[in-house]
């Protein structure tokens, strides 16, 4: 490992080298010289064939070449200087000795030569998208395709574009450009975790994550298409999007790349899409934190169905797709705390014979969910409360009158309890309650799911079947303080204050 003020120093030397050879490349350039120009231009390029600097400072190297190479491109563009045609020009940067420099150059031309149209457009970036292929080496090839889609991102055959027109492509061509560069730069990233030695694994999985936009930009581009119609979303751009996701099987890559993919795509298109993309999610792998993508998901179609509630289509059924999956994330984590129990029945003993805390007992069962061949979940049982939480929010914003629809997550998240109960007074022989203490973060999840509705329906909340049942799972402080609040909340209706006497305070007491 390279030490900080070494990484420093070899930034410093490359930079100044990048400097050097764009000073003389722009003094070719006005001269006219293109021969001195890609001399220069490549030399320059040279310097991002090195191994040694972190992905931060590399980041630093390349935007500093980036930027010089735009005088470049210009020059290019300038078919009045360099008095060729774009297709030599294409065809002479193929030359150079460095593979690295050879297709910098080329995407740099490339990009010159979309913008002339003195070809299709689709055939130049299926050309370039292939010849990257040449960068195998994981942070150099990422990088190589972060340039490919810089350059060429306003000169796609999109409907209505310039480039489309006159045999330049279609809006397949252009999706299909993005898609594979996508791919490639995805397959890439998932690479970068391999490079070094194992004792630096933490520090290159903080690096490979900071290096994330280099892949969200194509789906940031992809989003942006004007042809990205819905239909097209649904039927073409979505399942072969989930298809490279789900196949990188890669836990950070998957988290990121969905978070991803609800940001940058319409709300119109999620709502089509919804019941396709939870499946998905199910598809997983375990580490990946499926409580945040869902509950990024239900905040996004929440502002927008609050603002737009004419725009949901008849067909679709937003609370019972998200109950459905919901409830299979939490069958999948109780199978997988079975499976734990059952395996390693003395798993819940401590040292004194009795029974561990029961959300300890689901913690240490999360990492032995099945198998290698996906089925993400919540990791604990907090998890699995708080998403709940975050579905009755959803729910008394969108229906704020279905006290059913209420009633439902009640009883799902008083079977969650109930099952985690029995499950965790099995693995400890039966000797307990079979009510274990949830951890603090769990309580105070479970308050909040009962006050929600409190606040909502004030004394109605009592006709709610599941509510008194749900109570009984926290400890006695917390259901007084829960208790407390119900009281409170009776007394700021009207017709509650007039009814509320001092016998019932005694009673309550």
């Amino acid at each position: 490992m390279i030490m900080e003020h070494d990484q420093e120093k070899l930034l410093d030397e490359a930079s100044a080298v990048v400097k050097e050879q764009a000073r003389y490349m722009k003094k070719a350039i006005d001269t006219d010289n293109l021969r001195e120009a890609l001399k220069h231009g490549s030399n320059m390029i040279c310097e991002l064939r090195t191994s040694l600097l972190s992905p931060k400072n590399y980041y630093e190297l390349y935007m500093l070449v980036f930027h010089e190479l735009q005088h470049l491109s210009a020059f290019f563009s300038d078919r009045s200087r360099h008095h060729r045609k774009m297709s030599e020009l294409y065809e002479s940067v193929q030359h150079a000795g460095n593979i690295l420099p050879r297709l910098y150059l080329l995407i740099t031309v490339g990009a010159s030569y979309i913008k002339s149209k003195e070809a299709p457009a689709c055939d130049i970036l299926r050309d370039m998208t292939e010849l990257c292929k040449g960068v195998q080496h994981p942070m150099r090839g990422l990088f190589l395709r972060f340039y490919l889609t810089q350059m060429c991102k306003d000169k796609l055959p999109d409907v209505g574009s310039d480039y489309e027109r006159e045999g330049g492509g279609t809006l397949d061509d252009a999706f299909a450009f993005l898609l594979t560069n996508f791919t490639e730069s995805a397959r890439l990233w998932v690479r970068l975790q391999h490079q070094g030695s194992s004792r630096e694994r933490q520090r290159r999985e903080k690096e490979r994550h900071d290096l994330r936009v280099l892949v969200g930009s194509t789906l940031v581009r992809m989003a942006q298409l004007d042809g990205m119609s819905v239909e097209f979303y649904k039927e073409e751009a979505l399942p072969r999007l989930l298809e490279q996701v789900i196949g990188c099987r890669d836990g950070m890559a998957q988290q990121y790349l969905l978070d991803c993919i609800i940001q940058v795509f319409s709300d119109e298109c999620h709502l089509q899409t919804l019941d396709i993309f939870l499946q998905a999610c199910l598809s997983v792998q375990p580490s990946v934190d499926l409580k945040g993508i869902f509950v990024n998901l239900l905040n996004r179609l929440a502002n927008f169905v609050q603002s737009e509630p004419e725009s949901v289509p008849p067909e679709v059924d937003i609370f019972s797709l998200f109950s459905r999956y919901i409830s299979d994330l939490q069958d999948r984590y109780l199978s997988s705390l079975s499976n734990a129990s059952s395996s390693h029945p003395d798993a819940s003993l401590n040292s004194s014979g009795g029974n561990q805390d029961m959300n300890n007992v689901f913690n240490s069962s999360s990492s032995s969910q099945s198998g290698g061949g996906g089925g993400g979940a919540p990791a604990d049982l907090t998890s699995l409360l708080e998403l709940q939480m975050s579905f009755l929010s959803f729910t008394l914003t969108l229906f704020p009158g279905r006290m059913d629809y209420v009633d439902q997550i009640l009883s799902s998240t008083l079977q969650l309890l109930s099952r985690c109960a029995s499950s965790s007074s099995s693995a400890g022989g039966g000797g307990g309650s079979g009510k274990r203490p949830l951890s603090p973060a769990g309580a105070e999840a479970v308050v909040e799911i009962l006050s929600s509705p409190l606040r909502s329906f004030s004394l109605s909340v009592l006709e709610i079947e599941h509510f008194p049942a749900l109570m009984r799972f926290l400890d006695f402080p917390t259901r007084k303080q829960g208790k407390t609040d119900e009281n409170r909340q009776r007394k700021e209706t009207p017709e509650a204050r007039r009814r509320y006497s001092r016998g019932d305070i005694e009673k309550e007491r």
